[in-house]
C-alpha cells in the first residue's frame, strides 16, 4: 500500500519570472480553496517547489523530485483588489489634453480644420453661426487672419473648451481601447476624431440652436 504526500522545498528563482499577478490556483490546482486569495507576483523571490514522497509500509520512503514548477511568491491580495489604471493619472490626462487642445486651437484650425470655420461668421468682431446649410455653402474660407483668430477663440470658449477636450479624450480611451499615453503615437486617428467631434457640435449649434 502506498500513501502519496506532496512536500515543498524552498528555492529561489528570478523574481521577474512573472510579468503580472496570476492566481496561484491556476498553477497549483491541488492547493485547497484557502489558497484562492494567493497570487503569483514578480516582486518577491520566494517559491515552493513540490516533491512527492511515496511511503511504503515495509520499506524506506522513496522521494521523487518533480520537474520545476512555477514559483509561488509571498504576495497576498484580497479578492476585491483593484489596479491603478494609468489612464486615470491626472498628470497624464493634463499633458495629453494640453497637447491636443493646443494643437487644435493653434495649428489645426488654421490648416487642416479650416473648413470648420465656415460654420461661423464674423460681423463687427462678433461671432454668429450660420443659420442653415445654404448659408454654410455660401460662406467661403477665411483669408482674414483676424477673423480666423476670433472664430477660433469662439470655438475654444464655447464649442470645444479644454474641459470638453479632456472629457472627449477620456471617452475616446474607452471607445478605442487605446491607452491615453499612446494617443500621440496615433495622432492622425485622434486628430480625425477631434475634427468630427467639433463638426458635430458646430452643426448642432448652427442647425439645432444648441451644443
Amino acid at each position: 500500500m502506498y500513501n502519496i504526500k506532496i512536500n515543498y522545498d524552498d528555492e529561489v528563482l528570478n523574481p521577474y519570472f512573472f510579468t503580472s499577478l496570476t492566481p496561484v490556483n491556476k498553477i497549483y490546482p491541488h492547493l485547497s480553496s484557502s489558497a484562492k486569495n494567493i497570487y503569483l507576483s514578480p516582486h518577491s523571490p520566494y517559491l515552493l517547489s513540490p516533491t512527492i514522497t511515496v511511503e511504503k509500509k515495509d520499506d524506506k520512503d522513496v522521494k521523487i523530485n518533480l520537474p520545476p514548477l512555477s514559483p509561488i511568491f509571498q504576495s497576498y491580495i484580497p479578492v476585491d483588489h483593484s489596479y491603478q489604471n494609468v489612464n486615470n493619472d491626472q498628470d497624464l490626462i493634463r499633458s495629453v489634453t494640453k497637447y491636443f487642445f493646443e494643437s487644435t486651437m493653434n495649428r489645426w484650425l488654421y490648416s487642416d480644420f479650416q473648413e470648420l470655420l465656415r460654420y461661423l461668421v464674423v460681423k463687427n468682431k462678433k461671432v454668429n453661426v450660420v443659420g442653415n446649410r445654404d448659408d454654410l455653402k455660401k460662406n467661403k474660407l477665411d483669408n482674414n487672419m483676424d477673423d480666423m483668430r476670433i472664430k477660433i477663440k469662439f470655438i475654444s470658449e464655447y464649442v470645444m473648451t479644454k474641459y470638453d477636450m479632456k472629457s472627449f479624450l477620456k471617452k475616446l480611451v474607452l471607445k478605442t481601447g487605446l491607452d491615453l499615453w499612446k494617443f500621440k503615437n496615433y495622432k492622425s486617428k485622434i486628430k480625425k476624431a477631434i475634427y468630427r467631434k467639433i463638426k458635430r457640435k458646430l452643426e448642432k449649434l448652427s442647425f439645432e440652436s444648441k451644443l
